[in-house]
């Protein structure tokens, strides 16, 4: 999805994008033609644990993500970047690093690596992390020195429809009562957070008056499961399925409870205070930046919720915390870092 919101920020600067893409389970092909891209699908094959090529480094976490050999991926995407000679290749990937990177860079004349992990080195000319936390210096030792770096949520490729309706969510944020909450755990949420959060308001104080909303989306293997419970609940639950207003949505709630990552600066953007239940690695550090800034309240794992959740729920009840935490978290972000980073690979061609 960033590469996605990437590309429609770049088509309106009159930039032509083409996606090159494995065909995964679960792959996004469908949208990304919608969207009116071009896409170069790649084979998917059995995924290899044992990568081969020496030139790999050894202790890539997540190196079999690829399907293939890096190198055999590499070959495949020079071969479906020779028709277009472009004048940006953008990866986002963290199962590739510099030796990927090497063997396909000369045949495109920039490179861009978008990463949150700093935990590998990069061949670029461009690199952006998204994470609050995050400084340059991580980074200092892993790209080239002529690289330039975009660190930090002021860059966060959200889609335009939320720093449209910036304004709005934050005149209308007003915390006399909790009247509205959104529980969002990715389209998948594969150990099913969002039956575990529902089931842990229903223990909680919270006022039956309520309304929740679950967003899931329709391959999540926890989608009846979930509806079956919004129908049980005490509570007033709706659960909605591949929703195309996000913002909207997240907008008109009182308190969003999701995962880590990208939705964390989508609630930022619009001034929504969160609880965050963190479900990857990768959403430790920013999700412990928004903590310690007062932005958000961390539930902990998934192991957490049923525990953490009804403690939390009692905090914010008949006190000023969310109006702290969305004055807070509307500082970090205004949604406008796709063009901010569009406007640098400009400056970057024309340097």
């Amino acid at each position: 999805m960033r590469c996605l919101t990437l590309a429609e920020e770049l088509k309106k600067n009159g930039a032509s994008c083409h996606f090159i893409c494995r065909e995964h389970t679960g792959n996004l092909f469908g949208l990304i033609k919608d969207r009116g891209f071009e896409l170069t699908p790649l084979h998917f094959e059995v995924p290899n644990k044992s990568i081969s090529s020496k030139e790999h480094s050894d202790t890539l976490k997540y190196a079999s993500w690829s399907g293939v050999d890096w190198k055999l991926d590499a070959e495949q995407t020079v071969a479906a970047i020779s028709n277009f000679e472009p004048d940006w290749l953008v990866v986002d990937h963290y199962g590739l690093d510099r030796a990927w990177e090497t063997y396909v860079k000369s045949y495109t004349r920039y490179f861009m690596v978008i990463d949150d992990l700093a935990d590998r080195f990069h061949t670029c000319d461009l690199l952006l992390d998204q994470n609050l936390g995050r400084v340059v210096s991580d980074y200092s030792a892993l790209t080239p020195k002529q690289n330039v770096s975009l660190i930090g949520p002021k860059y966060a490729l959200l889609r335009p429809e939320f720093a449209a309706l910036r304004e709005y969510s934050l005149n209308r944020r007003s915390y006399s009562q909790l009247k509205s909450i959104m529980i969002s755990m990715g389209g998948v949420d594969n150990y099913n957070a969002s039956g575990q959060v529902l089931k842990s308001l229903e223990s909680s104080n919270l006022p039956l008056d309520c309304q929740v909303s679950i967003v899931l989306g329709q391959h999540s293997p926890w989608l009846q499961n979930v509806r079956q419970a919004a129908k049980k609940s005490k509570l007033q639950v709706n659960v909605f399925c591949d929703v195309k207003d996000m913002a909207r949505k997240l907008a008109d709630c009182d308190l969003a409870i999701g995962a880590g990552g990208i939705t964390s600066w989508e609630r930022a953007c619009l001034g929504v205070p969160s609880f965050i239940v963190v479900l990857a690695d990768n959403q430790r550090l920013g999700a412990s930046a928004l903590h310690n800034l007062g932005a958000a309240k961390i539930i902990g794992q998934i192991n957490d919720i049923q525990i953490q959740l009804p403690l939390r729920i009692s905090e914010v009840i008949g006190s000023s915390l969310l109006e702290t935490m969305s004055n807070s978290t509307a500082e970090i972000t205004d949604g406008l870092g796709a063009s901010r980073v569009v406007e640098v690979m400009r400056r970057v061609i024309s340097s």
